[in-house]
């Protein structure tokens, strides 16, 4: 299975590597002009082995951006919640660090500029293969406005990835 694969590839890469690399996508992130002018911006708490985005967000609070994170629930249900404050964020489905519902305040999808999207693989045609819940691939066709950039390791690259009728495609993938 291609999932399997890619997943074992990115934990494949010893922690330095990783560290490396995070920090290389971070750098070409904030030296984006499409990141630089947003105000909005969805990103995510690095769950595993995914690109470490930590300094990223540091970096968006730091620029005075509204940074939202991912909160999951029901069958695929994804909405972006801003925590009202670093300790709002807890672990939640699946162990990943969420923003509390209870302490944090929603952003609609139309609202949002950004997206920095996590990828188990993405292809040239910037189709993205995520964990397989379908979350992001419903909330990104809500998600009009926004530039949405698949955030990936070079070795997550396959020539092909299938895509269904549902699947969001993505602006761009920055990796490194």
């Amino acid at each position: 299975m291609l999932r399997d694969t890619l997943l074992a590839r990115r934990d494949g890469l010893p922690p330095a590597e990783r560290r490396r690399l995070s920090g290389r996508i971070v750098a070409r992130l904030t030296g984006d002009v499409r990141v630089r002018d947003a105000t909005t911006v969805l990103s995510y708490q690095p769950f595993g082995s995914e690109v470490d985005v930590g300094a990223f967000n540091d970096w968006a609070v730091l620029h005075g951006k509204t940074l939202a994170f991912p909160f999951c629930h029901g069958a695929g249900i994804m909405e972006a919640l801003v925590p009202s404050s670093i300790d709002a964020l807890v672990k939640g489905r699946y162990g990943i660090v969420a923003p509390d519902p209870e302490r944090s305040r929603t952003i609609i999808p139309e609202a949002l500029d950004l997206i920095l999207v996590p990828c188990v693989g993405f292809d040239e045609g910037l189709v993205r293969l995520g964990m397989g819940g379908g979350f992001y691939d419903r909330y990104l066709l809500q998600c009009t406005k926004a530039v949405k950039l698949g955030v990936a390791f070079l070795s997550q690259k396959v020539p092909k990835v299938a895509r269904e009728p549902w699947d969001a495609v993505l602006d761009e993938v920055v990796c490194a």
